[in-house]
């Protein structure tokens, strides 16, 4: 699910009316209004349910990594990540990960031996979100995902 936020300006006319004999107006009360919101941290573009994260937790790694296919991405004979080569099924339209990323984290952990992959995988449990590190035509990006409710 990819959720747009479009942020529209709102423009206030006030009109003034002119005549020779204008009624009088009866004095409204202020109405003090809130205080705009503090600024925040910009949120995630992406997002996925957590009933979506549960529900592949609980089929499994292996469930998870049959629906793409990568390749170890070597340079100078050290693991620099896994390059995507294949996303196979619905759960990845819309999302921006594609052929060629080469992923290198996720949430911080390490991905290259089995365990660190599991251990990033099982950490979903309770994370808030889920923070893609890869490398894109050789630049660093950080792809996340709100985990929502």
């Amino acid at each position: 699910m990819r959720p747009f936020c479009f942020l529209a300006p709102l423009a206030l006319a006030l009109a003034a009316c002119g005549g020779s004999n204008p009624a009088p107006e009866t004095a409204k009360p202020k109405v003090a209004e809130a205080p705009p919101p503090p600024p925040s941290e910009p949120q995630p573009k992406e997002s996925v349910p957590r009933a979506s994260v549960d529900a592949a937790l609980k089929a499994g790694l292996g469930k998870f990594l049959a629906n793409l296919e990568v390749e170890a991405q070597l340079e100078k004979g050290k693991f620099v990540g896994w390059r995507i080569v294949e996303l196979r099924g619905a759960m990845w339209t819309g999302v921006d990960l594609k052929p060629g990323d080469v992923v290198t984290r996720v949430n911080g952990f390490k991905i290259e031996r089995e365990h660190e992959a599991n251990a990033a995988f099982q950490s979903l449990a309770v994370a808030s979100e889920i923070r893609v590190s890869v490398l894109r035509d050789g630049q660093p990006q950080e792809i996340r995902f709100a985990i929502v409710e």
